[in-house]
């Protein structure tokens, strides 16, 4: 609270060193902890971040990502709704990896949905967990997304045979 004060934020560098403490690195662990609580991940690290420390932190205004992400998932939902569009472009829901669509890498992101899909489906990820909610696998189950992106190649690749065989 005191940094905050001086310097007017709470954002500070994670090397920083306030009045002999490694505040920058506190400060990431607290973020980490808190993206571990949020994410449903059941290791011990997220058990150190209480509901109590939460309200604290919340009481002097402490940023949980200091990259400017959006802890009520409006980003999630913003690229869901790009993936949406890049679907009724390109009929498809499954761009490869490398795919950037209007700015965004939509790839890297169907990417990193399956991998929280996996997550979830091995009990790494609890049913509420933020990161693959119920809500999010609905959503993206009703568009049709592609959990399994290999099968669902060599699927296509065994069609286009069979036709050309016929």
């Amino acid at each position: 609270q005191e940094y905050q004060s001086e310097h007017g934020t709470d954002c500070p560098q994670k090397a920083a060193v306030y009045k002999g403490q490694n505040l920058g690195s506190w400060v990431n662990n607290q973020r980490k902890n808190f993206r571990s609580r949020q994410s449903g991940d059941l290791s011990g690290s997220s058990s150190i971040m209480s509901d109590e420390r939460i309200a604290l932190l919340n009481d002097i205004k402490f940023k949980w990502d200091a990259k400017g992400g959006e802890e009520d998932g409006t980003k999630w939902n913003s690229i869901y709704q790009l993936l949406k569009d890049y679907q009724n472009e390109h009929n498809s829901v499954c761009p490869n990896r490398t795919v950037v669509y209007k700015g965004q890498k939509l790839g890297h992101w169907v990417e990193k949905q399956r991998g929280e899909y996996k997550l979830r489906q091995n009990g790494q990820l609890v049913e509420t967990s933020v990161r693959m909610s119920d809500q999010r696998l609905a959503l993206l189950n009703g568009i049709g997304f592609i959990w399994d992106a290999k099968a669902h190649s060599k699927n296509n690749v065994q069609e286009r045979k069979t036709k050309r065989d016929s």
